[in-house]
C-alpha cells in the first residue's frame, strides 16, 4: 500500500513507486511557534517558509502517563 501526501493529479494506474525507507516528518522547533500549518507542517499563514533544522516524526509512541 501507499499513502499520497500531495498532488494526485498526475498519478496514473501503473506508475512506478519506490519506498524511501523514511517515516513522515514535520518541521519542529521555535520557528513553528505561532505559525499556522497544514497536517504536513506546510505553512498556511502567508508568513513565508518555515526555516528550522529540526523535524519530528508524525507517528511515535506516546509517553507514559507518569512520564
Amino acid at each position: 500500500g501507499a499513502v499520497i501526501y500531495g498532488d494526485t493529479g498526475r498519478i496514473r494506474e501503473g506508475d512506478e513507486v519506490r519506498a524511501t525507507g523514511r517515516l513522515l516528518e514535520v518541521p519542529a522547533g521555535e520557528a513553528m511557534l505561532g505559525r499556522v500549518v497544514d497536517p504536513l507542517g506546510r505553512p498556511l499563514d502567508g508568513a513565508g517558509p518555515i526555516r528550522t533544522e529540526h523535524t519530528r516524526p508524525v507517528e511515535f509512541a506516546a509517553p507514559g502517563i507518569a512520564d
